[in-house]
């Protein structure tokens, strides 16, 4: 490509130097507005990576404390079983990730 020292030249030296400025705004606003958009790219998958990290903890956290409740191994679980659990720590997590207060454990139970 053409280096922009060599088209600035002849616009500062035949016309004015003061029309580099605008030539120098030009080019500034393109490299800025480059770099927003691959900042953007970038935020945009570390915002989809988390999402998954998330979504994938939740699933291996609710696999784990429902196997640990269902003390019978019936593959079913009592609201006496459930109920027993909630002041396991994992169980408080669990509601805080799903961003749940504990006292509403009874209504998500019966919506599991």
């Amino acid at each position: 490509g053409v280096d922009w020292d060599n088209m600035l030249q002849p616009l500062m030296e035949h016309i004015s130097p003061w029309l580099a400025l605008p030539v120098c705004i030009y080019i500034s606003f393109g490299v800025f507005a480059l770099m927003n958009i691959v900042t953007g790219v970038f935020v945009e998958s570390a915002l989809e990576s988390a999402q998954r990290e998330k979504e994938r903890f939740l699933l291996h956290t609710v696999r784990a404390l429902f196997q640990s409740t269902d003390e019978d191994n019936s593959g079913d679980i009592s609201w006496k079983e459930f109920e027993a659990k909630l002041d396991h720590p994992a169980m408080h997590l669990y509601f805080k990730t799903i961003d749940l207060d504990i006292q509403e454990a009874e209504d998500l139970f019966h919506l599991i």
